[in-house]
């Protein structure tokens, strides 16, 4: 979009971590990960294997996909009871079975398995790229259905709201039209980032908000 936020985000410096982590429930050891972390706050979780620990501890914030929460499991298979972490919630990571990381929630002391794609770690830059993507909706804290990958366009299509009946249409929360409806205003300007089937991934630019519009309504 043309008045997006910087191409690049930094996240929080290292020094505010250290002041965050003086706070913290958690005492971390200087030699390093170690199941010793976990039985500290009597987590019941599954436990790493001994070669699974990292060899120095990594802070880190989680970045939900879709701008809320992510789910936190007991177990690095997700055959484990899972929990809601939300999104900006300080991390330490302790371990890495492939694609999941086993985390120490700061703010809840608490440890769960976590998808590594939805950590980011401090002091490494956060890319935005060039074109369309779930960081638009981030940007607003939309909580529409985000698109899939593929489905979101490779620039900006800015266009408007043509309702055929002069007033009005119905934009929603999901492509399949199943989450909640909101009315559009014939003549709002929107850019669209995605599409899937007939439907279109739109930012109603006056309001700010995110919604799914059938693109024949989109001119």
């Amino acid at each position: 979009m043309k008045n997006a936020t910087p191409a690049k985000k930094i996240v929080s410096l290292f020094f505010a971590v250290l002041i965050l982590l003086s706070l913290a429930t958690p005492a971390f050891a200087a030699y390093g990960p170690s199941e010793d972390d976990l039985k500290d706050i009597g987590s019941k979780i599954e436990y790493p294997k001994a070669r699974e620990y990292l060899s120095e501890y990594v802070y880190g914030v989680v970045k939900a996909p879709k701008g809320h929460s992510v789910f936190g499991y007991g177990s690095a298979d997700r055959a484990g009871t899972k929990y809601e972490v939300l999104d900006g919630e300080d991390v330490v990571i302790l371990a890495k079975r492939k694609n999941m990381s086993c985390c120490i929630v700061l703010w809840e002391s608490a440890a769960r398995w976590i998808n590594s794609d939805y950590l980011v770690i401090y002091g490494e830059e956060e890319v935005r790229p060039d074109g369309p993507s779930a960081m638009d909706l981030k940007d607003i804290n939309s909580h529409i259905e985000y698109p899939r990958e593929k489905e979101y366009l490779s620039d900006y299509v800015y266009a408007t709201v043509k309702a055929p009946k002069g007033h009005s249409v119905f934009g929603y929360g999901s492509a399949d039209r199943a989450g909640h409806s909101f009315t559009v205003l014939d003549g709002e300007e929107v850019v669209i980032i995605a599409r899937r089937g007939g439907m279109s991934c739109c930012i109603v630019r006056s309001d700010q908000v995110g919604r799914w519009i059938n693109s024949d309504y989109l001119k």
